[in-house]
């Protein structure tokens, strides 16, 4: 059984979860939409996710933002030659 305690603690992190169309309040991509950034720095989402807890991102973000990330890691850099 949950407390009332762990109940208000669920609810005041559910206020603070990052959607696709959440704007970031703070950061290197400050007043951004969270889809924005996940097109352009999937990379800045798993350190966000990583790293600030109080503003967690909403699961499947993360998974996505993780993939995208592994997909960039399999093509080589613009100086591979």
């Amino acid at each position: 059984m949950t407390s009332v305690l762990d109940q208000m603690r669920k609810v005041l992190k559910s206020k603070n979860l990052l959607t696709l169309k959440s704007v970031f309040p703070f950061g290197k991509h400050k007043g951004e939409l969270v889809q924005d950034v996940l097109a352009e720095d999937a990379s800045y989402l798993i350190w966000w996710a990583e790293n600030v807890k109080e503003w967690p991102l909403e699961k499947e973000i993360e998974t996505c933002a993780d993939a995208l990330q592994d997909e960039d890691d399999d093509f080589p850099s613009d100086n591979w030659y």
